[in-house]
């Protein structure tokens, strides 16, 4: 689930989501339950959910209903009303499953776990149209399938423009965090791990979040 100003969204296992104005604390149901386009017309499931800096857009990662592997695939509605629109699915490429969104500080790349394939997209948005672009797809990160199986939670490290790097919680025993950089011209992308990548977490055995100080702003 997700909050931005008085819109609460929230994404089901059965592949629907809905909205609750919190306006007043409690939430109350906006009564615009439904079953995603994604899940309708690919069998997705939305699992991570994001909204864009001026509270205009939700973004949707899917990953499959079954538990098995699905091509990327996240999809985008439009919340503005107060509500959440019909969502518009897009899907992105090579990367297995995407459970996890974070959108850059700046709104112009969606980046998304691959959690069953251990890569990470990037995927360029469009804030006006809620549209998604070209996207680049990030080498499968080292030693994914020997210390952890699963990319989890994502943020960036900085609170401005592209976030520049990202980190990624990276599920296992012990877990570690990923370390990407991203490089970007506007119209095209380059995700690159660093050479200190990962960063051990020893105290945790199944990291399943992360989360970066100072926060981005929304």
């Amino acid at each position: 689930m997700k909050t931005h100003g008085n819109i609460l969204v929230v994404a089901y296992g059965d592949g629907s989501v809905s909205s609750f104005d919190i306006s007043s604390g409690m939430p109350v149901s906006n009564n615009d339950l439904q079953q995603t386009s994604g899940s309708i017309q690919f069998d997705g499931v939305p699992a991570g959910v994001d909204i864009s800096s001026d509270g205009r857009w939700a973004v949707f990662g899917d990953s499959h209903r079954t538990g098995g592997s699905l091509p990327g695939l996240v999809e985008v509605a439009d919340i503005s009303s107060g509500k959440i629109a019909r969502t518009t699915a897009f899907q992105l490429g090579s990367g297995l499953n995407s459970n996890n969104v974070w959108l850059s500080p700046d709104n112009t790349l969606l980046y998304v776990t691959n959690n069953y394939s251990g890569q990470i997209t990037a995927a360029f948005f469009n804030d006006a149209t809620g549209e998604i672009g070209p996207i680049c797809v990030s080498p499968v990160l080292k030693d994914f399938g020997l210390t952890w199986v699963f990319a989890t939670g994502i943020s960036t490290a900085t609170a401005s423009g592209t976030g520049k790097v990202l980190y990624v919680g990276e599920w296992g025993n012990p877990s570690g965090i990923g370390i990407v950089s991203v490089s970007s011209n506007g119209t095209s992308c380059v995700l690159t791990e660093s050479a200190s990548s990962p960063a051990s977490d020893p105290q945790s055995g199944a990291l399943t979040s992360i989360g970066v100080l100072p926060p981005r702003k929304f």
